[in-house]
């Protein structure tokens, strides 16, 4: 039968044990402290990177958006950057304030023709008589017989005076 060990017997008997116990107690717990320290630098340490990158990117971020330039648009669509002040002397020189300004249309003319042109050029083109819609730039003339003409808007004079009628109801049965 093993009998358990009293220290305290040890101890009296080797006293240097006692006191190479205590250093290891010692050295453990200090080192414990010294690593947690190193931790804790190494935390601060990463955390300052981390502010520093985030400040960068943001000053990136600012410096890229408030630019001193706008951009305005060629016909062959590159981008060009101009002076702030000076974007509507380019848009009055056929330049277009965005890419969606430049997608192809079709405007219609009262003569019947069809005109490709840009987007951004719709509200000029416009007040010079062509229509965006095929339907506002032509017209339904009606004869007697009842036959049915869609004819140019700029054309719908002649075929009345050859005897049609723009309006249904002026046909009499």
């Amino acid at each position: 039968m093993v009998r358990p060990v009293d220290e305290t017997d040890i101890f009296q008997e080797y006293p240097e044990l006692k006191e190479f116990q205590q250093r290891q107690r010692d050295r453990r717990t200090s080192s414990a402290r010294r690593r947690r320290r190193r931790s804790n630098g190494a935390k601060l340490l990463t955390l300052l990177v981390v502010i520093a990158l985030a400040a960068s990117v943001m000053a990136l971020i600012m410096a890229l958006s408030s630019s001193d330039s706008a951009v305005v648009y060629a016909a062959d669509g590159s981008p060009v950057e101009v002076d702030p002040d000076e974007v509507d002397k380019y848009l009055a020189e056929g330049y277009y304030a965005s890419p969606a300004d430049l997608v192809p249309l079709t405007l219609y003319a009262e003569d019947g023709t069809a005109v490709i042109a840009r987007t951004g050029d719709r509200e000029k083109l416009e007040s010079k008589g062509y229509y965006a819609d095929k339907s506002a730039a032509y017209t339904n003339m009606y004869s007697d017989d009842g036959r049915t003409l869609y004819v140019p808007n700029a054309m719908a004079g002649s075929y009345e005076s050859n005897g049609w009628h723009a309006k249904l109801s002026d046909i009499v049965t």
